[in-house]
């Protein structure tokens, strides 16, 4: 587990370690992490969280909890604007923590990888340790993006190393490949392969990015050389070339919340942060018009003097990153401008998955 994710269980990630100890032993942990994200020119602080866990006999208790609590205030007071969480347990909705966000998904069959026709002047090669700039540098095209040091891109390429014993390579792990066009890297994507009961090969894209075109013709050269059935995968709402491209083949993705995760605003400002954004969807004024508010555990919308009630914290998340706007009731003219506003955009934790 700790190898998977080498920059949680690292030593310079310790003090986001958050234990409880009985009689000396530790019985419960958490662990987060703090990294900035841009989002279409936004940029937030992302607390993302994962490793919960709490020894059998000593659940019930309320360990997990209380670990969840303080590690919510430890992310607030070091500037963290939102919680990602992965998982669906009730720990987390209880705290607030919504589905939202929204991701178009889609599955290539066999057939459809085969119709994949392959650049003529392409290479599609396994990335190397000596590779991690060459990934740093097709990650900054990206609109929408972890923000990630040299150190991290290391660390990540630590990944594209482990093996299971259990499996032939390169089955139950994550490799990257990169495409390169006459020298140029031109795009890169990260696999994870699985074989099946039953036999049959499955990929998921974990991440990638570069050319939507490459990325696409990567994906099905390298199925096509490991006998791979189907490829499943994912992309964000704004990512219009990718739904284009599949478009192409005859691929159309369909919506979904955003899977496996849940996360929560960590600040009544939240709005703050995506400013410039409202300011391209509502105008300025509109957009210096709007806030949030909290009162004893009630949210609301508000624009100029209109306060639109939402409910608890789980609701308000829903409403700005999901599509729960729509179910609000209030002025017709305060409604209009925030269902113009919302939802706010967010992003997959790709190789930031914890």
């Amino acid at each position: 587990m700790f190898d998977e994710f080498p920059t949680l269980f690292s030593p310079e990630n310790r003090e986001c370690l958050r234990v409880i100890s009985v009689d000396d032993e530790i019985v419960s942990a958490i662990c987060y992490q703090i990294r900035p994200a841009i989002i279409y020119g936004v940029t937030i602080a992302v607390a993302s969280l994962g490793a919960v866990c709490t020894y059998e006999s000593y659940r019930g208790h309320g360990f997990a909890t209380q670990l969840l609590d303080d590690t919510f205030a430890a992310a607030r007071k070091e500037g963290a604007d939102v919680m990602l969480i992965s998982g669906q347990r009730g720990l987390y909705q209880r705290a607030g923590c919504a589905i939202a966000g929204h991701e178009y998904r889609f599955s290539l069959t066999r057939s459809e990888i085969d119709s994949i026709s392959s650049t003529a002047d392409a290479t599609v090669t396994l990335a190397t340790d000596t590779d991690t700039e060459v990934l740093a540098d097709l990650q900054r095209t990206e609109p929408v993006r972890f923000v990630r040091s040299p150190e991290d891109w290391r660390a990540f390429a630590t990944l594209f190393r482990l093996v299971r014993p259990d499996m032939p390579e390169p089955f139950g792990v994550m490799r990257c490949w990169i495409t390169r066009i006459n020298d140029l890297p031109v795009a890169y994507v990260v696999l994870k392969a699985y074989r099946s009961k039953e036999g049959r090969v499955t990929m998921h894209l974990v991440e990638c990015a570069g050319s939507r075109r490459h990325v696409l013709a990567g994906i099905a050269q390298v199925a096509k050389e490991l006998s791979v059935e189907v490829v499943e995968g994912s992309l964000l709402p704004g990512d219009v070339d990718g739904r284009s491209v599949l478009s192409g083949i005859g691929v159309t993705p369909t919506v979904h919340p955003l899977g496996g995760h849940r996360f929560s605003i960590l600040r009544v400002d939240i709005l703050d942060r995506y400013r410039n954004w409202l300011v391209e969807k509502v105008g300025p004024a509109k957009a210096r018009d709007l806030s949030i508010t909290e009162e004893s555990g009630t949210w609301s919308l508000r624009t100029d003097a209109k306060q639109i009630p939402v409910g608890d914290l789980e609701q308000m998340n829903s409403v700005l990153f999901g599509d729960a706007v729509h179910d609000l009731r209030g002025s017709d003219d305060a409604l209009e401008v925030w269902r113009r506003a919302l939802p706010l955009p967010w992003l997959k934790p790709g190789l930031n998955y914890i």
